[in-house]
């Protein structure tokens, strides 16, 4: 065997892994919240990417033989679901978060004013953005990307690649997991939403009782002052909340994979 082969033998399998491997973390990096947003350079991001699956193939050596047994399309296209299940089990809460900032902000009435998401480049409300930071602050104040790369390495051990296989209820997971979206940002909003709900009830009978008075011009300011107010009081427990909220997110993003055998 001369060189070239030698060097062909060993290069090819060597960048055959490197390249479903880094399918794989590079689809998670994309809809990983902050690190897949629009506000992080392009290079920065192919360099993470790029460094990560390094990391990654160090840690999980794949046999060469099963690699090239597989047709590389479907193993390309598997990889990208396992990295696209993963991330959007995570940005289900952020965009929950989202939610409960429209929520709030059309109570307290901030509904028509919007600002420049740094994560999109889109107009977005205010109070959405608001919350949105937020939840990013907090999603790097816990670490919780390290629990997603925890979770993406331990997906390499139960779920090879190429091992994929789609079923039914690998779907009605996902269907599940972006159900409760909604659920999740009316819980984030609750507090604000009740209280909200009693000025209006106040206000209406004091409207009743003495219909000359501009009810309507004081609950904009009384629910813009309690809405702040609400936001403060409750700011300290969103840590724990969001905490929760994280765990399970990464939960259901490992049995999707696991149902997935």
């Amino acid at each position: 065997m001369d060189v070239q082969t030698q060097i062909e033998a060993f290069l090819y399998p060597a960048v055959t892994r490197f390249l479903f491997v880094g399918i794989r973390v590079s689809t998670v990096m994309v809809f990983l919240p902050f690190l897949g947003s629009g506000a992080l350079a392009a290079r920065i991001k192919a360099a993470l990417a790029v460094a990560l699956s390094a990391f990654m193939c160090v840690i999980y050596r794949p046999a060469s033989a099963e690699l090239l047994k597989v047709n590389w399309v479907s193993l390309a296209l598997s990889e990208a679901l396992i990295g696209l299940a993963l991330g959007l089990s995570v940005q289900f809460v952020f965009e929950a978060a989202q939610v409960a900032g429209q929520t709030c902000g059309l109570q307290m009435g901030h509904s028509l004013e919007s600002l420049i998401d740094p994560t999109t480049q889109a107009q977005s409300p205010a109070m959405a953005i608001f919350y949105y930071l937020i939840a990013t602050s907090i999603f790097l104040r816990l670490d919780v990307h390290h629990w997603l790369l925890r979770a993406l390495a331990g997906s390499f051990e139960y779920l090879p690649p190429g091992s994929l296989v789609t079923n039914r209820a690998i779907i009605e997971e996902m269907l599940r997991a972006s159900a409760t979206m909604l659920s999740v940002g009316v819980q984030i909003a609750a507090p604000l939403i009740l209280a909200a709900l009693m000025i209006d009830l106040t206000l209406g009978f004091i409207g009743r009782a003495s219909p000359q008075l501009p009810v309507m011009l004081i609950g904009i300011s009384v629910k813009d002052l309690l809405g702040v107010a609400m936001i403060g009081a409750t700011l300290a427990f969103w840590p724990s909340q969001f905490e929760g909220h994280f765990e399970r997110a990464i939960r259901t993003g490992e049995h999707m994979l696991r149902l997935a055998h």
